[in-house]
This record gives structure tokens, C-alpha cells and sequence, in this order.
């Protein structure tokens, strides 16, 4: 009766220890997948901001810069904005097809949305287009868009590293330092 009593007790204990394990493991998971979402904010965040560097820039560049802009696809600031679109359309597919806990979701879904917007405002001028219609459809940007939309990705995601408790954390040079 002592021998089963003891296997009991063993077994019970090997449960109780593997359980343990299991809700380590899964907590390290949520903990590093929320990590590479931080780092995704500061990617969108970016383009987004990349994408309001080009419009201020031209907003206030000299007609001659203008004029190269509109009629030259090849142009440095076509260039910016179409690196801006591309790399907006890499990170919303990420965000998308990241397999996440289901509580980190949503944070991945406000991330997309504002990387989707990115993309699309940065996409409003097609490839060979010229002339005045790539400067209506680029001073057309809907910049408050893109800021709302990042502003919301930002306080979810700050929400989500306070609820498991990552405080102070700053995204350097590509690097995370918490």
C-alpha cells in the first residue's frame, strides 16, 4: 500500500512539475512574440514616418524639384516613396500571417491596419504615371489617416507591454534593449 502511495505522490508530482513547465514556456513565448511586435510598431511607425518626410519635403521643395518629381518615375523622392510602399506592403503581410497567441491578435491586427494604410497612401502613385496627376494624387496623402491609425497601433501596443509587464522599452538602431 506504501509503494502505491509513493507512485501516487511521484506522479502527481511529475504532473504538477511538467504543468509548471508548460505555463513557462507558453508565458516566454507571448512574452517573445510580443517583442517582435514592439519591433514591428517601430518598422510601420517608420514607413510612416518616412512617408511624411517625403510630402513635407516636396511641400516645401522648389518648383524645379516638383516639376523633376511629376515627370520622373526615376526621381530620388518617386523612389523614397515607392521604397515607403513597398516596405509598408512587407510589413502588413507579416502582420498578417504571424501565427500569435490569441491575446496578442489584436495588437498584430492594429499593426496591419496601419501598416495597410501606409502602404495605400504611399501607393497612390503608379509606377509610369507623370505629369499632374502624380502631384494631385501626392499632395492628396491623407497623412491624419496614417497618424490615427499608428497613434492607435502604439497605445495598444503600449497597453499590451504594460499588461505583461514590460516597462521602458526602446527599440535602437534595430536592436531591443529593455
Amino acid at each position: 500500500m506504501l509503494v502505491w502511495a509513493i507512485i501516487g505522490i511521484g506522479t502527481a508530482l511529475v504532473i504538477a512539475a511538467v504543468v509548471t513547465l508548460a505555463i513557462i514556456l507558453w508565458q516566454a513565448y507571448e512574452r517573445r512574440m510580443l517583442l517582435h511586435l514592439l519591433v514591428s510598431t517601430e518598422a510601420v511607425e517608420a514607413a510612416g514616418q518616412a512617408l511624411a518626410d517625403a510630402v513635407e519635403t516636396m511641400s516645401s521643395a522648389a518648383p524645379e524639384d516638383i516639376a523633376v518629381f511629376a515627370e520622373d518615375p526615376t526621381s530620388v523622392d518617386r523612389r523614397v516613396v515607392e521604397e515607403v510602399h513597398s516596405r509598408a506592403f512587407i510589413l502588413a503581410d507579416e502582420l498578417d500571417n504571424i501565427p500569435l497567441p490569441s491575446r496578442l491578435i489584436p495588437v498584430a491586427e492594429a499593426l496591419s491596419d496601419a501598416a495597410v494604410t501606409v502602404r495605400d497612401q504611399a501607393g497612390r502613385i503608379y509606377e509610369g504615371e507623370t505629369g499632374s496627376t502624380v502631384l494631385d494624387k501626392f499632395f492628396d496623402t491623407d497623412m491624419d489617416l496614417v497618424h490615427a491609425y499608428l497613434h492607435r497601433a502604439r497605445t495598444l501596443i503600449g497597453r499590451t507591454c504594460e499588461a505583461y509587464g514590460l516597462a521602458d522599452t526602446a527599440v535602437y538602431g534595430g536592436g531591443l534593449y529593455l
